[in-house]
């Protein structure tokens, strides 16, 4: 690739990932403060410890996440790139559990509750699966991993776009939520899948 394009297209990546953080951060603390009770969510509060659990583990999740998908900070900061990845590990693993409990008494239908379900452990699985990757280590498949598991956190964010967008599409209430609730994760999981595919196989896509 040509220096030039190179250097716009590293432009262009740490625009979107500046684009991103912010998101995640403002999502990240409006999180922190629903599990402190500074905040109203308009999420069911079907059993307040593991929503508190669910809501602070997941704001803490998305702030440390997304520093961990940025080369140059990766690269410059090592030991701090490796405590803020283990606590997102830890808050992922807590915010995957108590989504788990808590789903399981949401006031929905069933399919969202178990939408909801299988988003926690899918979350918990590929979380777990990165740490054990890097204690091998495997570089290259904690990468992966770690990409599967932040997209699952990105819930957080995507949620609130899809609930709006299919609510208004005139269908019925239990149809339109679990609609949301399983394209709010699932098409994550396939970008994180399709970014995968690139960067294994040699894409243009540069290495997060």
């Amino acid at each position: 690739m040509p220096e030039a394009q190179s250097t716009r297209w590293r432009g262009k990546t740490w625009a979107a990932w500046g684009t991103l953080a912010i998101t995640c951060v403002a999502y990240g603390v409006f999180a922190l403060a629903a599990g402190f009770g500074l905040a109203e969510s308009e999420k069911t509060r079907a059993l307040p410890l593991p929503f508190q659990i669910h809501a602070l583990a997941g704001g803490i999740a998305l702030i440390t996440g997304i520093a961990q998908f940025n080369p140059a900070i990766r690269n410059r900061f090592v030991r701090a790139h490796r405590w803020s990845g283990r606590t997102y590990v830890l808050a992922a693993c807590l915010a995957s559990i108590a989504a788990v409990l808590n789903a399981a008494f949401f006031d929905v239908s069933l399919a969202a509750r178990m939408s909801f379900v299988l988003l926690g452990c899918c979350w918990l699985l590929s979380t777990l699966l990165a740490y054990w990757m890097i204690r091998k280590p495997n570089v290259s498949l904690h990468r992966e991993w770690m990409l599967r598991s932040f997209s699952l956190a990105l819930f957080f964010v995507t949620f609130s776009f899809w609930v709006p967008v299919l609510a208004g599409n005139g269908q019925g209430k239990d149809t339109a939520y679990f609609l949301a609730v399983t394209m709010s994760w699932g098409l994550n999981l396939l970008v994180a899948e399709v970014w995968i595919w690139q960067t294994r196989t040699g894409g243009s896509a540069p290495d997060t």
